[in-house]
């Protein structure tokens, strides 16, 4: 008999955690965005109030509605969708997240700022191996999307005679979103954030894969299966999110977001079109 495989994607929608050095551009260089700096810690009250900006927030759900959910309805197998919010939200954004939960079927679970993500994760149990031999997490950030044959992909790989290793899909797309049109461009990114997941069989101190570092040194700590595939993950560049800029910077410029190309995301991710801003020569 096969094993049972439990696969859970795991979304953070703004959540508020007091320990966590945040990346987010305007909180750690509010002088000049545009620099690399050292992580500084802001603090809750700074957080709160860049995060639950109401312009922020309408283009975080605009992310999430349009490619997001419309990526993870799209899959050919199903899985758990577990969405972590912040108990700090605003109601109107909390009400609207608890009407998206409904509409989806994702499981919603808002969260204190005492606690990091595997914390939360484990001891309010979202996440455990009852009930199946395999326990498989995968990160799929609010604003990114992932191919239809995601979640058939990684039970595929989630069978090895291993514990506890991790499955990276490297090639992607980079969608930059900060011009319109969008530019794109196909990447190889091994260890990329986006689809990255931890396979694990056994209790043990931490399960899922936010409790696995840094993903750019997940090697360094866990076997790592490159899995050779098309690509597999759309990752969103945008003013909102710093880490971006770095693998823009490797990109030959990208280039403009076709009809054709945005019919081909379309296709591949499940994404809704008005989440994509095309060229129209």
């Amino acid at each position: 008999m096969s094993e049972k495989v439990r696969v859970c994607l795991i979304t953070r929608f703004s959540i508020v955690i007091d320990s966590k050095v945040h990346s987010w551009r305007r909180l750690r260089n509010p002088i000049d965005p545009r620099s690399w700096i050292a992580a500084r810690n802001p603090s809750r009250e700074e957080k709160v109030a860049y995060l639950f900006d109401p312009a922020r927030m309408e283009q975080r759900f605009h992310r999430f509605e349009t490619l997001l959910l419309p990526s993870l309805a799209a899959q050919t197998e199903a899985a758990e969708h577990i969405v972590l919010a912040s108990e700090l939200m605003p109601d109107p954004d909390r009400a609207r997240l608890e009407a998206l939960s409904k509409r989806h079927g994702f499981r919603l679970h808002f969260a204190g700022t005492k606690r990091k993500v595997e914390r939360i994760l484990t001891e309010d149990g979202l996440i455990d191996l009852d009930g199946c031999d395999r326990l498989a997490t995968a990160r799929i950030d609010d604003d990114d999307a992932v191919a239809r044959g995601f979640v058939r992909q990684v039970r595929r790989h989630a069978r090895m005679d291993l514990d506890d290793y991790l499955v990276s899909f490297p090639k992607g797309i980079y969608l930059d979103q900060r011009t319109v049109p969008n530019r794109y461009a196909p990447v190889i990114h091994p260890n990329a954030s986006c689809g990255l997941t931890r396979i694990v069989r056994k209790r043990k101190k931490t399960l899922s894969i936010h409790g696995a570092g840094d993903h750019r040194h997940a090697h360094h700590s866990f076997p790592v299966l490159q899995v050779p595939s098309r690509e597999m993950f759309l990752s969103t560049a945008h003013g909102d999110n710093i880490s971006r800029r770095l693998f823009l910077r490797r990109l030959p410029g990208g280039k403009p977001l076709t009809a054709e190309a945005a019919a081909h995301l379309q296709k591949r991710f499940g994404v809704d079109p008005r989440g994509l801003n095309v060229t129209t020569t």
